[in-house]
């Protein structure tokens, strides 16, 4: 029974149902096809608790070759249509029941009553036929309409590419506009990260001088073989070892490097291309706020400010936030951070009372007392404190405001800093 062959459906979908049933966690593999014994000892199982865009992650990992298996999960956004086929280049039969199980589930997010046909692309071989409605299999009785599985057949192959002479690998088919859905794309991508810190331990033990690992960092190129770490001179020259550096825990946080015991910059000065942060803990050292913004970053000792793009002055400009606490330290957001004790504008605290600050879409800060926008005070008062009009829609935290509170309306220019009542 190791016929070629795979699993292929067509779900009628909406893109939100889609999206809810990626999310879904897996169900416990149900035997809904029995294969022969040498395929049930080697058989792929679900994962109950993660999410199903894993499960479809891990076969589309698998797909990464154009000779390696086929996987099309394509929707159709206009006619609402999700085509979905995996083909494994070997015995099918071990991911039957893991992948028909996976299928129940994307058909429990709502989609219309289907089949589910276990078929060979290539021939009129039909194996098994299940008919598929609100997260369920049954088999189907008088097996499969001969028009469907031929259209279905059709779909498959109107994604070979001939000039490939294979399906397209995973890292061509995710470049392809809607070959696959974003969600799944964005689950593959977290997927290979994962991958990569599972193998990383593995790759950095048996790197070489021949052939090293790349430790990454934007700025930075470390490499490492031998246990040590190493970066390129002007020009790639010539590598230098990085002294004390770990390659095994070596990451990178905010546009820096850290590893358990250090964190790492790059030097403006000369002679001193990378050096490390001192009395900054690197096994603790890690940034807060959104991926997109380098603000603030703590360790377990203190809180730092402006480390984002990687370059200090020497080893001690650590943008150190004076008497912040990094225990209750947490981002706001324009820059704004607060601890359990006071309210920070970049590294310096404003006088507001972190337990009853609020900040508005307009970079404006208050508590009971003052108002200040960006670090700077606004002679306004504060609890009744207003944004009446702002001059643009893209950019409403810059340009010009017109403002009010109970004495009335006043104008603040914030390029200029500039404020006037009106």
């Amino acid at each position: 029974m190791a016929d070629i062959g795979g699993i292929v459906a067509r779900l009628t979908i909406s893109e939100a149902e889609l999206n809810a049933a990626l999310k879904r966690k897996q169900r416990e593999t149900a035997n809904h096809l029995q294969g022969p014994g040498e395929a049930r000892q080697h058989e792929r199982r679900t994962t109950p608790g993660l999410p199903v865009s894993r499960f479809l992650a891990e076969l589309l990992h698998e797909c990464r070759e154009p000779s390696q298996n086929a996987f099309i999960f394509h929707f159709d956004p206009a006619r609402q249509v999700l085509f979905f086929a995996y083909m494994p280049r070997y015995d099918w039969w071990q991911d039957v029941n893991a992948v028909l199980t996976v299928l129940a589930a994307l058909s429990a997010a709502g989609a219309a009553p289907t089949q589910a046909v276990c078929m060979s692309p290539h021939c009129e071989d039909v194996y098994a036929v299940f008919d598929l409605a609100d997260g369920k299999l049954a088999p189907r009785e008088g097996g499969a309409d001969e028009g469907l599985v031929n259209d279905y057949r059709s779909e498959i192959w109107r994604r070979f590419d001939g000039k490939l002479g294979a399906f397209p690998a995973t890292e061509q088919a995710i470049r392809k506009r809607g070959y696959y859905p974003r969600s799944l794309v964005s689950a593959y991508k977290r997927y290979l990260r994962f991958v990569e810190q599972q193998e990383r331990p593995g790759r950095i033990k048996a790197a070489t001088r021949e052939q090293p690992y790349h430790l990454g960092g934007e700025l930075f190129n470390l490499l490492t073989w031998d246990g040590k770490v190493y970066y390129p001179t002007t020009g790639r020259r010539a590598f230098v070892e990085l002294p004390d550096a770990d390659p095994f825990t070596m990451r990178a946080v905010c546009g820096l490097m850290a590893d358990q015991r250090h964190v790492y910059a790059v030097s403006r000065q000369r002679g001193s291309p990378i050096v490390a942060l001192k009395d900054v803990d690197g096994a603790t050292f890690r940034h807060l706020g959104r991926a997109v913004e380098n603000v603030y970053c703590i360790d377990k000792n203190h809180v730092y400010y402006d480390l984002g793009d990687g370059y200090v002055d020497d080893a001690t400009s650590t943008g150190l936030v004076a008497g912040a606490d990094p225990a209750s330290f947490e981002y706001l957001d324009f820059a704004y951070g607060k601890d359990g004790r006071h309210v920070y504008y970049r590294d310096r605290a404003l006088p507001l009372d972190p337990n009853a600050v609020r900040l508005d879409r307009h970079g404006f800060i208050r508590d009971d007392r003052h108002v200040f926008h960006y670090g700077d005070r606004i002679d306004m008062d504060a609890p009744s404190f207003q944004v009446v009009a702002y001059e643009s829609e893209t950019n409403p935290f810059t340009g010009t405001f017109v403002l009010r509170d109970k004495h009335g309306r006043a104008e603040y220019d914030s390029c200029e800093k500039r404020f006037s009542r009106l």
